[in-house]
């Protein structure tokens, strides 16, 4: 049995369909990363599209208003920031709020100076360019020092004297990299 007409067109066309593309290239057309805000980090990997000044989150802690933290007198915590090698352009980002009546210490401690600390001293230097003082509430964003330190919430005696009972606190803190554009 002869094949029918209508196979015979579709196997041509399939056929020359194939051949009219042998050898050519197809065309590439770019994938568009769009940026919001003109930072040259494209808004896919931008944390802060709508920002041009900073564009991701390396590192972050947070408390918030069901999850409160609570500090005793006489207690710390503290988080350790890898000194800023100028390649990253690293700032912290800083919010706190505390419920309770007594202020509470945000300061930045040289690493020379975090063993003392440790140990009970509480005459070691602090970075006053940096450290927020006897504060309830707070947010400020500060460039991370070149050389290593630690960002300390204190309700000790270092700066602001503690009050007699423990205080809830609600924060965050963000390590953001700064766009360099």
């Amino acid at each position: 049995m002869a094949p029918s007409r209508r196979v015979f067109l579709t196997g041509a066309l399939t056929s020359l369909t194939g051949c009219s593309t042998f050898g050519q290239q197809s065309p590439t057309t770019s994938t568009p990363h769009p940026d919001s805000d003109g930072d040259g980090v494209p808004d896919a990997g931008d944390q802060f599209p709508n920002n041009p000044e900073y564009y991701t989150v390396s590192s972050s802690w947070q408390t918030t208003s069901e999850d409160l933290a609570t500090l005793a007198p006489g207690e710390y915590s503290a988080h350790y920031l890898h000194g800023n090698t100028g390649d990253d352009n690293r700032h912290l980002h800083y919010e706190l709020t505390v419920h309770g009546a007594h202020p509470v210490d945000c300061l930045f401690i040289d690493r020379d100076e975090w063993d003392p600390f440790v140990d009970g001293n509480r005459d070691v230097p602090i970075r006053d360019d940096l450290s927020v003082l006897d504060t309830t509430q707070t947010s400020f964003t500060v460039p991370i020092p070149p050389e290593p330190c630690l960002f300390v919430l204190d309700y000790t005696k270092q700066g602001t004297p503690p009050g007699e009972v423990p205080i809830d606190i609600e924060q965050l803190g963000q390590v953001l990299l700064k766009s360099t554009t």
